[in-house]
């Protein structure tokens, strides 16, 4: 008697049912886009010589701010470094992180619109209604860079506002 009100409960423990184990069509779909992803180089990777110090291979702020047409401050203002310590050492390996991430999302910015730089710049500096009207770079001078990264996500996935 006892094994017939135990062996049900031992199978549901081997074979775990419902939508909390089985992978629905959506996930395995994402699961092959992560694995396509990661054979490609990243975005950083793809910004070519322009942003990278020939020396040491590294991002480089000030040429960041070059190519992006805003100034150097602006630049050390949305990485969180002063413009003495972005001038001093343009490639500090301290800056990486938060430099890669601004290049990265200027990139996909750069793919939606086709590698034209300047559609670029106009979507950073104008007001977008998504972000309350207020233009994207804004958000990134504010160090916000999660809310406009969301945003480029939902652009390039198609999202309804």
């Amino acid at each position: 008697m006892r094994e017939a009100i135990t062996a049900p409960f031992r199978v549901r423990a081997e074979r775990p049912r419902g939508s909390l184990y089985l992978r629905s069509a959506k996930q395995k779909a994402l699961e092959e886009k992560e694995t396509s992803q990661a054979l490609m180089p990243s975005p950083v990777a793809r910004a070519g010589p322009q942003v990278h110090d020939p020396k040491s291979g590294r991002l480089d702020g000030i040429a960041f701010a070059k190519i992006l047409g805003v100034s150097t401050p602006l630049v050390g203002k949305m990485i969180g470094v002063s413009l003495q310590g972005l001038r001093q050492t343009p490639a500090s390996p301290r800056i990486q992180g938060k430099l890669a991430r601004l290049v990265s999302l200027v990139l996909r910015v750069r793919h939606m619109f086709g590698g034209d730089m300047g559609v670029v710049k106009i979507w950073l500096n104008a007001p977008h209604p998504d972000l309350g009207r207020v233009a994207p770079m804004r958000y990134l001078m504010e160090g916000y860079v999660a809310e406009v990264e969301s945003l480029v996500y939902a652009c390039e996935s198609g999202q309804p506002d």
